[in-house]
C-alpha cells in the first residue's frame, strides 16, 4: 500500500507543479459566500487493485489498465503507465472526454522510474543503468548513459520528477551522487561541465543547454527531490536525519535543517509579505522556515484534538486558509483547516480522506467508505460532492 502511495505521489508532481496549478494556487479565491463564478469539476486517475481508471464529475468512468502498472506518470491530458515492466503506453484525453491509447514503446529492460514533462510534450524512462527521453507519440530523442562526468562509474537513476518551472526534469542518481536537471526549454543556456576546455581559448566548451544534462555533483548520500515546487529554483529532500535544500541555480546545498521526523514530500509554500515561507511538517509541529536564510520563524503546534502525534499526509494552502490532512496513532485520517491561527475540523460529512487538492475554485477531497470527491470552500463547508463509481479499493488518487 506504502509502495503504491508513493508511486502516485511521485506519478502526479509534475502535474502538481503545472503552471496553471501554479497558478490556481496563487489565484485569489472567490470571497465566502460570494456566489460561485467558476463551474465545478474534476477528472482523477484512481489506482485500483486491478488496475487504471479514470473517472470525471461527469459520472464518467473508462478502465485504462486491467492491471496495476510499476511505473505511472501523469499530467492534465496525458497519462504514461508500464502495461509490464517494459512495455510503455500513453493515452491521452479526447474533446468528448474519452481517453485513447496515443503511442507505445518497448524498452530492453526493465522500466524503474518515470516521468513526464509538465505539458506532457515528453516523457523520460529510467531501465537498468540508461536513461531514455521520447517524445508525445512514444519516439525515442535521446539515450542517457548512468555514467559520472569522468565516465569512470555507473549507476541506475533513483527519482525523476518534473519542474514546471523551469520546463525541466530532475534526475536523481545517488550512486554517482550527481543530480541531473534535463532542460525542455529550446532557449535553455549552454552547459559548462568544466570537462573540455578550448586550450587556445582558455575557457570551457559549453554543450547546448536543450535537451542536455546539467549535472549538480552533490556527493553520497544525496538527497532525492521529494519538495518540487514551479514557482521556486530550489528542492528539498531528505538525507539521514536532516531536511538538504539543493538550489538548481548555483547547482550545490545551500541548507541543511536538523528537524526530525520532517516531510518535505508534504510541505507547502506560503506568502509572507513579498518572500515565500515554507511550512514544513515535522514531528514537533508545522516549521514556518525563511528560505532566505533557511531558519525557522515560527512554530505552529499541531491540532489537540485527537490523542498522541499526528502524521501528515498533505497540507494545502488556498488563499489564506492551510489545510492539514493527518492521520493519528490508529491511522486514522482526519483533515482540519487553519485561518486566523487557529485549527477547526473540516465537517466533510461520511468518509475517510486520503487526498487533497487545492486551486482557484475550492478544495478537493477524496474519500473511501464511501468513495466520492467533495469540494469544500475556504471555510470547510461543502460546496458539492460527487460519488466515484469504483466501488472498491481505492489504493491512491492523482488529480488530472
Amino acid at each position: 500500500m506504502r509502495r503504491r502511495a508513493a508511486l502516485l505521489a511521485l506519478a502526479c508532481s509534475a502535474g502538481v507543479g503545472s503552471p496553471a496549478a501554479a497558478a490556481a494556487r496563487t489565484a485569489r479565491p472567490a470571497q465566502a459566500g460570494a456566489p460561485f463564478l467558476f463551474p465545478l469539476a474534476f477528472t482523477a486517475l484512481l489506482l485500483e487493485p486491478d488496475g487504471l481508471r479514470i473517472e470525471s464529475s461527469g459520472a464518467v468512468a473508462q478502465q485504462l489498465l486491467d492491471r496495476s502498472p510499476s511505473c505511472l506518470a501523469a499530467v492534465p491530458g496525458v497519462v504514461w503507465a508500464t502495461r509490464d515492466a517494459r512495455h510503455l503506453q500513453s493515452w491521452r484525453a479526447q474533446p468528448d472526454g474519452r481517453w485513447v491509447p496515443i503511442a507505445s514503446h518497448r524498452f530492453d529492460a526493465d522500466v524503474h522510474a518515470l516521468a513526464a514533462s509538465a505539458d506532457g510534450r515528453f516523457v523520460l524512462a529510467a531501465h537498468g543503468e540508461r536513461l531514455s527521453l521520447l517524445d508525445g507519440e512514444a519516439t525515442p530523442l535521446r539515450h542517457y548513459e548512468g555514467r559520472d562526468l569522468e565516465g569512470r562509474r555507473r549507476a541506475r537513476a533513483a527519482t525523476i520528477v518534473a519542474h514546471a518551472g523551469r520546463r525541466s526534469a530532475l534526475v536523481s542518481w545517488p550512486a554517482l551522487g550527481e543530480l541531473w536537471e534535463i532542460s525542455f526549454d529550446p532557449a535553455a543556456a549552454p552547459i559548462f561541465d568544466g570537462l573540455v576546455h578550448d586550450y587556445r581559448m582558455g575557457e570551457a566548451i559549453a554543450a547546448p543547454g536543450y535537451l542536455g544534462v546539467r549535472r549538480m555533483p552533490l556527493g553520497t548520500p544525496m538527497p532525492e527531490p521529494q519538495f518540487v515546487d514551479a514557482r521556486v529554483p530550489w528542492v528539498a529532500g531528505r538525507v539521514g536525519a536532516s531536511i538538504e535544500v539543493v538550489n538548481l541555480d548555483v547547482r550545490r546545498r545551500v541548507a541543511t535543517l536538523p528537524l526530525a521526523d520532517a516531510q518535505p514530500a508534504a510541505a507547502v509554500l506560503r506568502r509572507r509579505g513579498d518572500a515565500w515561507t515554507w511550512w514544513l511538517p515535522a514531528a514537533d509541529g508545522l516549521h514556518e522556515l525563511d528560505t532566505w536564510r533557511w531558519r525557522t520563524l515560527e512554530r505552529h503546534e499541531f491540532p489537540r484534538d485527537v490523542d498522541g502525534p499526528l502524521r501528515t499526509q498533505a497540507l494545502q494552502a488556498r488563499g489564506e486558509t492551510l489545510w492539514l490532512l493527518a492521520s493519528d496513532t490508529t491511522a486514522r485520517p482526519h483533515l482540519w483547516l487553519r485561518r486566523t491561527d487557529r485549527w477547526q475540523r473540516a465537517d466533510f460529512g461520511a468518509g475517510r480522506p486520503f487526498a487533497l487538492r487545492a486551486d482557484a475554485r475550492a478544495l478537493w477531497l477524496a474519500t473511501s467508505e464511501p468513495n466520492r470527491v467533495v469540494a469544500l470552500n475556504d471555510d470547510g463547508a461543502l460546496l458539492q460532492s460527487w460519488p466515484l463509481l469504483a466501488a472498491g479499493l481505492v489504493q491512491g488518487l492523482c488529480w488530472l
